[in-house]
């Protein structure tokens, strides 16, 4: 998506989005802080190991609205592993399987049958600044102009001790492996309540796109 693209064009986009991940869960955060639920389509996963040939998930049925789109059948029926292959196709040899990671979320164009982005920090930047453009738009903007290289060093600050820590946690292989994640975790979350006990947001007094990935990780450590 650019800053030429119509309103109406982005229906075109579909973002793939899965629930138990909390990278799907901050891309689905500012969706619905920017009012943008049913702006752009959006499928909503489901996290089956066994059905999926890689990756984990499956797609659902697909919806009326993706029938009458006329979008590839590739984008809309199987598992996220054969909507890579297809926006791969033309590089792929006749045959051959896309041999990366299949992650959601996912932000694919469904008129070229291509990949966006796979990027949970672009996929929010890419929808407010498509919020922001809106004639509409209310006056939330988590990524304000000028404020961007402070909300990127947060990004990282917080990435580094708290969201990547519990995510190490979850998928360590060893105790001494999820001690130090956790040891990493518990630092950041008695960071972030001296931060939030003395203003009401991680950056002051407006939210950001810095609150929605805080939000997303800590919501998922108590789940």
């Amino acid at each position: 998506p650019n800053s030429s693209d119509s309103k109406e064009s982005y229906s075109r986009y579909k973002i793939y989005l899965g629930n138990p991940c909390p990278w799907c869960h901050r891309v689905k955060a500012a969706m619905a802080v920017l009012n943008l639920e049913g702006e752009i389509p959006v499928t909503m996963l489901i996290d089956d190991a066994e059905k999926a040939s890689k990756g984990g998930w499956i797609l659902p049925t697909p919806s009326a609205d993706d029938r009458k789109a006329n979008i590839a059948e590739e984008l809309i029926t199987g598992d996220l592993a054969g909507v890579y292959n297809y926006c791969y196709r033309d590089i792929l040899e006749e045959g051959e399987k896309y041999k990366g990671r299949c992650t959601a979320p996912l932000l694919v164009d469904t008129t070229t049958g291509t990949i966006v982005t796979n990027e949970s920090n672009e996929i929010m930047i890419l929808l407010n600044d498509y919020a922001r453009r809106l004639p509409d738009h209310e006056s939330v903007d988590l990524r304000p102009i000028g404020r961007e290289e402070e909300l990127d060093d947060a990004t990282k600050h917080w990435f580094d001790l708290l969201w990547n820590g519990s995510y190490k946690c979850g998928f360590a292989t060893s105790q001494v492996a999820y001690d130090e994640a956790a040891s990493d975790v518990l630092k950041g979350l008695n960071e972030m309540n001296e931060v939030l006990a003395s203003r009401p947001y991680l950056l002051g007094e407006d939210v950001s796109e810095v609150d929605l990935k805080g939000f997303s990780c800590c919501l998922h450590i108590l789940w």
